[in-house]
């Protein structure tokens, strides 16, 4: 899935861009750091039969390891030797390592997880598109990209406020093609996740100091 969206682009379409990067000596990376929280289909399987694609992988997002940086790739075998040969000595440590293999081993981890998040991730979708100025997108991974529908109110106002309550929202007009209307949320647990709705309902609701906002 995309970030900011975190809509899934089909997996026609990717293998549509593939054989036309394949055609023209195109190199193709597929970046799935949030593939693991959607139930779509990953590009990995194509890729290990072409010549010119990568998938990268992150396990920091799903499995909660931010803090070992721990990635893989999947692609071709030769591309893998290929690569292989610019990797240095000991390039992730033991620790990284095992807590990799034993996040791996616990199977039903990834079902639970998913299914968590389908069910939390809708009932915020519906909290947020009940609060008045707000449109919450449509999303496959583990967080919701909003745009604010209210006249003078902006992202980064919105952020400031809400700092001063104690909860950060990522203010995503930086992002090409976004502006001061768009702001991301994470999907967490069910009482911090009611705890931003009212916080958000709370703060719209308040009309004060919004008109410079943007």
């Amino acid at each position: 899935p995309s970030s900011p969206r975190g809509e899934l682009l089909p997996l026609d379409v990717v293998r549509e861009v593939a054989c036309v990067a394949e055609r023209e000596g195109i190199w193709l990376v597929v970046d799935e750091a949030f593939i693991d929280f959607s139930e779509g289909a990953s590009f990995a399987q194509d890729a290990v039969g072409l010549e010119r694609a990568i998938v990268v992988r992150s396990m920091t997002k799903f499995f909660s390891l931010p803090g070992l940086r721990l990635g893989y790739v999947i692609a071709h075998k030769r591309v893998i030797e290929f690569l292989s040969s610019f990797i240095e000595p000991w390039s992730v440590n033991g620790p990284a390592q095992l807590a990799g293999v034993l996040a791996l081993e616990d199977q039903g981890f990834p079902v639970r997880s998913r299914r968590w998040l389908g069910q939390e991730r809708g009932r915020l979708f519906e909290a947020l598109s009940l609060v008045d100025g707000l449109t919450p997108l449509p999303s496959d991974a583990n967080f919701l990209l909003i745009r604010i529908d209210r006249e003078g109110v902006g992202s980064s106002r919105l952020q400031e406020r809400l700092f001063s309550k104690g909860i950060y929202i990522r203010d995503c007009s930086s992002f090409y093609g976004l502006d001061g209307r768009f702001f991301r949320i994470a999907i967490l647990g069910g009482e911090e996740n009611d705890r931003l709705v009212e916080a958000l309902r709370e703060t719209l609701e308040d009309g004060t100091g919004w008109r410079d906002a943007l």
